[in-house]
């Protein structure tokens, strides 16, 4: 039902706290999917917010659309999410208190969104392929995958508790 990457705990060495939390995830099925989701509905070239991700992720030779693929850069930049400082905070407020249901949800919409917001970041960068000088002009510079801003305003994250999709800004 969407483009997204799912993150969950999975890393080699893994303090106390990963572990634990890796357990409760286990045990629980609980993850946070980021990128978009069936229910943004259609961009208003006609595809789907979905069908235009995975177009852009792929790429297409015979239209000219270089491959970008935003979720695997965004994996690859986070391959130890852990380590990221609003992460590390939120990992220490969850662990304070009694880890709840309620208290893992937080957790992960706090991942959900710092995902997200790099996520935003990799659109318009130097990580994706430029684009062509014809586009570069139409567009006013190069900046790859943002035209009008509706694809990268439908940046989403959805934890597996609630199963709401949030943008990333709201």
């Amino acid at each position: 039902s969407g483009f997204m990457l799912s993150i969950k705990m999975d890393n080699k060495k893994k303090s106390k706290t990963e572990l634990m939390l890796e357990g409760l995830s286990k045990h629980n099925g609980m993850h946070v999917d980021v990128g978009h989701f069936s229910e943004s509905g259609e961009h208003y070239s006609g595809l789907s917010y979905v069908d235009l991700m995975r177009l852009h992720h792929n790429g297409s030779p015979s239209h000219n659309i270089p491959p970008r693929p935003v979720l695997d850069i965004l994996f690859e930049n986070n391959l130890r999410i852990s380590k990221h400082p609003k992460v590390k905070a939120a990992l220490k407020r969850l662990v304070k208190g009694k880890v709840t249901e309620t208290s893992y949800k937080r957790f992960l919409q706090t991942v959900g969104r710092i995902l997200a917001e790099e996520e935003v970041e990799i659109f318009g960068s130097r990580q994706l392929a430029p684009n062509t000088p014809q586009v570069a002009a139409s567009k006013g510079g190069n900046n790859p995958l943002i035209d009008t801003g509706s694809l990268v305003d439908e940046v989403s994250y959805k934890d597996s508790i609630t199963k709401q999709r949030r943008k990333w800004h709201t």
